[in-house]
Parts: C-alpha cells; sequence; structure tokens
C-alpha cells in the first residue's frame, strides 16, 4: 500500500479518512447525510477533499473531556 501524499491539494476518499481517522465507509455515509466535511465532485465519480476543509471539519468538532460529558450534551441536543 502506498503512503497517502498530505501535502497534495486534494485527498482521495480512502486518504481523507486516514487523515481523519475514519472508515472510508463512514465517510462516505456522511457525505450523503451531509454530516462529513466538505468534498468535491472531481469528475462523474471521483470525489476530492482538501486537506483544509478536512482540518475546519475537525476543529469544529465538540470535544470532551470523558465520556458522561459526551452523553449529557447528546442528551441535551436531542431533547
Amino acid at each position: 500500500m502506498k503512503t497517502p501524499d498530505y501535502a497534495s491539494p486534494m485527498l482521495r476518499p480512502r486518504d481523507a479518512a486516514e487523515y481523519i481517522g475514519l472508515s472510508v465507509a463512514s465517510l462516505a455515509r456522511m457525505r450523503c447525510d451531509g454530516s462529513g466535511p466538505v468534498f468535491v465532485a472531481l469528475y462523474s465519480a471521483g470525489i476530492g477533499y482538501d486537506r483544509a476543509d478536512l482540518d475546519a471539519w475537525l476543529a469544529s468538532r465538540p470535544r470532551f473531556k470523558s465520556t458522561t460529558e459526551r452523553t449529557v450534551a447528546h442528551t441535551a441536543a436531542v431533547v
């Protein structure tokens, strides 16, 4: 397996998923439901992710100190 080129302006879904620590399937699911990072349609079946967009998406994710804190925040958001 070749090493991903994180210096490249656009990352393919496999490299983007590895970069942000998700599976390719999770990234695809998030792309479909709109909850994932911004992506670019490079051609009819090709998807690319700009590293700056991936970094911005990661920075926008909530951060928690414990599982309890995350559960409380999630419960409050659902109610």
